[in-house]
């Protein structure tokens, strides 16, 4: 198993990238909304569909969070000064799943496995964080 927050699954083409340089993201940002953030291979998997884009690296740790919750809300000190915030999620659900793709460590490993009778099963009485608890996520990933 790779160090987690290390490798990603390309949403275009479905292969690993196993090299942070290699990664990127793509979305769509229009009519206010930011929807369709993918992680790809840089170059060879960007089919220039997404308007808008950036390296995945801008992404990670604690300035990435904070870049990544800027495409969505300019933040209280941009606001109380009366700049009205232009996007927000299309899809919180699928914004909420891309963020724990980058900042989650075990989570982009323990994804795949997520619609597994036997994942679903052991977690779903859990609370809503439960599962998504670094410690649960690096079980789901090293169950074969």
């Amino acid at each position: 198993m790779t160090a987690p927050l290390s490798c990603w699954r390309c949403d275009s083409c479905g292969e690993p990238i196993d090299r942070l340089q290699d990664g990127y993201v793509v979305w769509h940002s229009r009519y206010g909304k930011v929807d369709d953030l993918n992680i790809i291979h840089k170059g060879r998997c960007n089919d220039g569909s997404h308007v808008s884009s950036a390296e995945l690296s801008r992404f990670l740790g604690p300035e990435g969070l904070s870049f990544a919750l800027s495409l969505v809300s300019a933040g209280p000190i941009r606001l109380a000064g009366g700049y009205e915030s232009p996007r927000t999620p299309a899809n919180l659900d699928a914004f909420v799943d891309f963020l724990r793709r980058v900042q989650v460590p075990y989570y982009e490993e323990a994804r795949p496995k997520f619609g597994e009778p036997t994942v679903r099963e052991a977690y779903r009485s859990m609370s809503d964080f439960g599962p998504y608890r670094v410690d649960a996520l690096k079980s789901i990933s090293e169950d074969s």
